[in-house]
Order: C-alpha cells, then structure tokens, then sequence
C-alpha cells in the first residue's frame, strides 16, 4: 500500500527583495504551488527560472539560492530520479556551509532532507547517517528543547521502521514524543505526525489495536486543528483503512478508503498522486474481497493518473503496475500478471537500480508467478534473485528476508523437495521469532507452511502441533472473527478428518464457518448484489467443508436428528441469502427450520439441493421436520453434470439420473409425498425435475411440483 510518509522539510517560498527580483519571486511562488499539486516536472521548470534570475543578480553563491536548490532536490525526489535530487541537494548544503557554517539550523535541514533521499533510494545506512548529523547540529545550537529536534528523531524512527528495526524505531519516536508533547503539547499537529508513525509501526508489529489507537488519536488533534478538509486528514483515514485491510475487516476498510479519497478530489483535484494512491488503496480492498472488476477498475484509474501526472518511469507507476500484476494472479490470469510484475520491475531497475527492495520484490513476484505455472527452476531463479538483493542491503533477520526464506520453502515444497522446504521455513521462523516475536501474524503463517510440509510427509500429530500454534498466535493477536483465525481452524479440521476424528472435524469446520459468515454479513454491508456474488462464490469452501464433515459425521454420531438439523440449519442460512435480482436487498437475518415447516403442508416434501466444489448436497424435509441429508460423491456429481451439459435425453442416461439423485440420495421418501416443492442448484437447475423423477414405478403424472430459489425464499413469500 502506498503511504504518505511526513517529513521536516525545507520547502520556502522567497519573498520579494527588490523590483529585479519580481519575477524571481512570481516562478518561485508558482514552483510551489505547482509541488503542492504534485505536479513536480513544473514546480522544477518554475524553479528553474527562478533560479536564473537569482544566480543573475545575486551570484552563484547566495544563500537563497540554496533554498531553491533544496527544492529542486526534494521535488526530484518525488520524481523518483534521485541522482538529480542528490546532486541539488548537495549544491544548497555547500552554499549553506560555506556562508553559515556547519552548525546552523538551515544546514541542519539540508541534511535531514539528503536523509530522505537516501531514504527513498533504501540506502538506510547513509540515510541515518545524514539525519544524525542533523540531531546532533540541533542538539548542539538548541538543545533538547527545540521542537525541530522532535522531528528528526522521527525521521529516524522511520529509517529504523524500513530496515525492520521496529524496537528501534518506537525508541526514536519515543523521544520524539517526549520533545513535542513538551514543547507543543498533545495536541500539536507535529505531534500527531510522531503518532501517526508509531501507528504505522503497530500495523507492522501485527498489533492492530495499538496502531487504530495512535491513528485515532492523530485524528482527533487533526480535526481539532485543521480544517476537516485538510490532506493530512485524508492520510490518517488512509491509514486506519490500512489497519482495517490488515484485519480483514473489508467493510471498514472501504469506508475510511473512501473518506479519503473524497478529500483529496475535493482540496488536490482528480489528477494528483496522493488521489491515484487511494484509489490502489480501494483496488486492492476490493481484490481481497474477490471483486476483481472493482480492483482493476481503481487501480488502473490509479496507474493513468500516475502515468500523466508522474511519467511512466516513476517508481509509483511501478508499484502500480505491480498491483494490477496481484489482481491478474488472483484472477488465475498468470500470462497478465507476469506481463505487468515484468513492467514494474523494468522501471523499478531503471530508476532505483539494481539493488533496491522493490526490485528484490518484483522478483519475488515474478517468482511466484512462475511457480503458480509450474516452472519450480524459472520460480528458484528469481526468488534467489530476491534473496540475494535483500541480504546485500538488510540485515539476516529482516522481515523481508523472512518472506524469501518462506517462499523458498514454499517452491522446494512443490519440487517434493521437503528436506530443503523445512530448512528454509525453520529459517524464516528462526528469523521472525527473532525479529518479530513469537506473537506475529507472519510466524503464524510460517507454522502453517510447516505443517502442510508434515502433512504432506503423512505426519499428522506434527502438523496438528504446529497448526496449533498458528491458530494459539491468531487467536490471541488478532480480532475473534478475522478471517485468518477462521482459515486455521478450517486447517485443522482438515488434519481430524484425515485421522478419523469426524467429530472434532466438524467442530473446527463449523467455527471456521461462523467466523467466515460474521465477515460476509459485515461485508455485505458495503458490497453491491454483484460484488456480494463474486465474494460469496470466492469462499464457498467454508460452507462446503462443513457439509462434507458433518456427512461423514452423521454416519457415526449417536445423535443424527440432532446433528442434520444443525447441518440444515447453518445449509438454508446460506443458500438463497443473495437473490439473482440485482436491485434486490439482501435478508441477512437468520431463518430457522421451523420457519420453514410451519411453511410446509402436510402433502408437501421440501427438497433442498446445493452444489458446493464438486460436490452434491441433498436435503429432503417434510412437515414434521424429518430430514434427510445425503452426499453425492465427486464421481456421480460430474456424472449428473456431463449428462445435462451434453443434453443427453436418452433412457439410459435419465435412468441413471434417477438413480444417482433419486434412489441413493433422496429415496423412496418422495414418493409417499403428492407435493414436491424443489430448490434445485448446479446442473440440475437446468433440468426439469420430473424427468429424472418419474419412473416405471412411479410415474410423476399425479404429484404436484413447484420450484424455488430457497428455503429462505419460499419462507419469505408464504409468510408474507
């Protein structure tokens, strides 16, 4: 995600000092607002004039020139041509050296702004270098005392985030904090921006309460002080949408996504960076929710922005070609995905070098890629490559190696090479624990890879133990319903029902559902009928899993009444909760099985199917509430799907139909019944019912046969 970071920088605009100086003043005044607008090639070419002008009459050396070169430097900067930047930022440093002396408070800026730069060129070294500098002018000419000083030390903090020195970082803007809140108090602006930092650190940690608390808190002393309007209010809603996004909590997401970006059309207009970074912002939300219409929609609104206003070198350009790579992966587009990972990383390499992280993540990237198609060796290559840049310029144990170490196992795991796969997931767990902690998000997702590792080597008690741990780190980080807890769960109950232990199976799948239905019904919320098909399609496996379990279950559970009820009740919640009519609102509340019979007749026989994966599900419920609940195995199910697909009529074919659907699933039950009412789903949606129904035996001439969509349609339109 992209994220505005804020730094102390020297952004002057000259006042007048004489009549020959005018037009100095008016190119300089017009650089700054075109740098407020984002647009950084004009506010270089007004800069520029301005320039002339001043090297005209007052000579190469003034001191106001070095304002300008400073500018110059920080705007190429944002253009990401950062050799330009350095070189102009090094020409207002010698000028302000030479006339002020080393220890001078607009030296002292000088520096704090080449940290940035080396910051923005993930030179972190020569960036703490550069800022320390600064710290020490200023405790030198002001003492602690000085708010400035409060600054640099979060600027600091923010190197020390990018390297994954996260202790580190929290330490710097402690100290920042103690200056500010000191010298400016709480609610002071730049104090907020030392909150607003921390907050980031938080999300990172995988402490997602801390950090909405310290975004909170920004935006509480932004609102006291700006106006509601202001751009800094638009980055804290982007921030808090990043914590809501790290939660899963989609709905939320969106919501303060969107605040954002109305904001900032409104104050900066349509066509500027920091609209473009919302609107990826909103395209990824809508990838993870499964809507990749949406996601491609926004980011590609994103990348023309960035095209126009930035050029199509700028490494944001890049990173948004890398997010339109993600949705194409997520769409199984992997030719698409592969094409924009490969434009992203030629810009990267064009403008950052060979050994920036963002290179190292576009192969990463492309790693991936490669291996969701297949070719381990091309996957190795370019993962190596990512390694290899990463430990060149972070230390072992940083939070991006970690995820090389992880991918690696992860390629080696596909190569059925499981011996080199556990030594790289044992070194990125060794790593994390020792970065991290034990408690983060990540090591969590680095105790599952190890499982599946010992899954896979038929070593259940293993993998149980260490998908466990995951779901104990889960459980105790993150909110009770994010869907990752929920994932964990569903891991387990795969390893029980490998083993045998339908019961504990069906237990862990049915919580792995409750949790997946608290986030569908909170997403629903904000999602279009469309959007809500495409997100519930995309999840259909947490209801499938408890059908499947819950069928092996019944066969030996002492109380099978009592378990197909709860089966069929979770069943009906689900289907039918989106109807096919587009302007139709969605019924989130629950229905229960008695709605349903104190719907039935005493002739009538509900008949409820639903295909989930590859899968059959039959359900059949008279006025008395008998139910009876049948699968109908993957075999039968594609056979059902071949003959009404080919449109085959044939005896033959409608014979086994019958048998398949007829007397295995639903029996002889639906005979005893003169009226069916019939709830079909899959292939058998396509195919009148009474074809498969009638028989030698049985001929359908005397039954009465009525369709639905649902039970919980058929409720709705009896009852009301």
């Amino acid at each position: 995600m992209l994220r505005k970071i804020l730094f102390a920088i020297s952004l002057v605009v000259l006042a007048a000092c004489a009549t020959t100086m005018d037009d100095a003043d008016d190119y300089s005044i017009a650089a700054y607002e075109y740098y407020q607008n984002g647009n950084y090639s004009k506010a270089i070419e007004a800069y520029t004039k301005a320039l002339e002008i001043q090297e005209n009459i007052l000579g190469r050396d003034d001191i106001k020139n070095a304002v300008i070169y400073n500018n110059m430097g920080l705007a190429y900067a944002f253009m990401g041509e950062y050799e330009k930047a350095l070189e102009f930022s090094t020409k207002a440093l010698d000028i302000q050296e030479k006339i002020l002396g080393k220890e001078n408070a607009e030296v002292a800026t000088s520096y704090n702004n080449m940290g940035l730069i080396y910051h923005y060129m993930a030179n972190y070294p020569k960036a703490l270098e550069f800022n320390k500098k600064s710290i020490d002018i200023l405790e030198k000419i002001s003492g602690i005392n000085d708010p400035t000083i409060g600054t640099s030390y979060s600027n600091v903090g923010l190197i020390y985030a990018k390297m994954g020195e996260h202790s580190k970082a929290l330490e710097f803007y402690n100290k920042a904090l103690n200056v500010q809140e000191r010298m400016l108090g709480e609610d002071h602006p730049e104090t907020a921006i030392t909150y607003n930092n921390i907050g980031l650190t938080y999300t990172y940690l995988g402490d997602y309460q801390k950090a909405l608390d310290f975004f909170k808190r920004t935006l509480k002393i932004y609102e006291k002080n700006l106006d509601k309007n202001h751009p800094n209010i638009a980055l804290c809603y982007n921030n808090i949408g990043f914590v809501y996004r790290n939660m899963a909590d989609y709905s939320m997401a969106l919501e303060f996504y969107k605040k954002a970006l109305e904001i900032q059309e409104h104050i900066l207009g349509k066509n500027h960076p920091d609209v473009a970074n919302s609107y990826n912002n909103i395209g990824l939300v809508y990838n993870y929710l499964g809507n990749y219409p949406k996601a491609l929609e926004f980011c590609t609104k994103a990348l023309d922005i960035q095209e126009k206003v930035l050029g199509k070198d700028h490494p944001n350009t890049a990173i948004s070609y890398n997010n339109l790579g993600i949705i194409y992966n997520n769409m199984n587009d992997n030719t698409k995905a592969l094409e924009f990972y490969i434009k992203a990383l030629d810009i990267q390499e064009k403008v950052l070098g060979k050994n920036h992280p963002d290179i190292a993540t576009a192969y990463n990237n492309i790693g991936l890629i490669y291996e969701e198609m297949g070719d381990h060796q091309k996957a190795l290559e370019n993962t190596m490559k990512a390694l290899k840049i990463r430990e060149n310029i972070l230390e072992e144990n940083h939070p991006e190696n970690i995820i090389s170490y992880n991918n690696l196992g992860l390629i080696y795991n596909h190569m059925g090479d499981n011996k080199n796969a556990l030594k790289f997931y044992t070194k990125a767990l060794k790593a994390q624990e020792k970065k991290l902690g034990d408690n983060h998000p990540l090591t969590a997702s680095i105790y599952n890879n190890i499982a599946a590792i010992y899954d896979e080597m038929n070593d259940k008690v293993s993998a149980l133990k260490y998908h466990t741990k995951a779901l104990d780190i889960r459980k105790q980080i993150l909110e009770k319903d994010h869907i990752d807890i929920a994932n964990s769960y569903s891991d387990i109950g795969f390893v029980y029902d490998y083993m045998g232990d339908y019961l504990k199976a069906y237990d862990y799948f049915k919580k792995s559902y409750q949790i997946f239905k608290l986030n569908r019904d909170r997403n629903f919320k904000v999602l279009t009928n469309e959007q809500k098909h495409i997100f519930q399609k995309a999840n259909e496996r947490f209801l499938s899993n408890v059908l499947d379990s819950g069928y092996s279950y019944q066969q030996i559970s002492d109380d099978k009444k009592a378990l197909i009820e709860e089966i069929y009740e979770i069943f009906i919640n689900d289907k039918g909760i989106l109807s096919d009519d587009e302007n139709a609102t969605t019924n989130m509340k629950d229905i229960k099985i008695s709605d349903l019979t104190n719907q039935l007749e005493s002739n009538d026989l509900f008949i409820d199917i639903g295909y989930y994966g590859k899968n059959y599900y039959i359900f059949s419920i008279d006025k008395s509430g008998e139910i009876k609940f049948a699968k109908i195995n993957i075999e039968n199910s594609n056979m059902i799907n071949k003959i009404i697909a080919n449109k085959t009529n044939s005896k033959t074919a409608l014979e086994k139909l019958h048998d398949i659907v007829i007397s295995k699933a639903i029996g002889e039950k639906i005979y005893k019944f003169d009226s069916i009412v019939l709830s079909p789903d899959g292939e058998l949606k396509l195919l009148p019912f009474e074809k498969i129904m009638s028989s030698e035996k049985h001929p359908i001439k005397s039954k009465q046969l009525r369709y639905v969509p649902s039970a919980r349609e058929f409720i709705l339109k009896n009852k009301f």
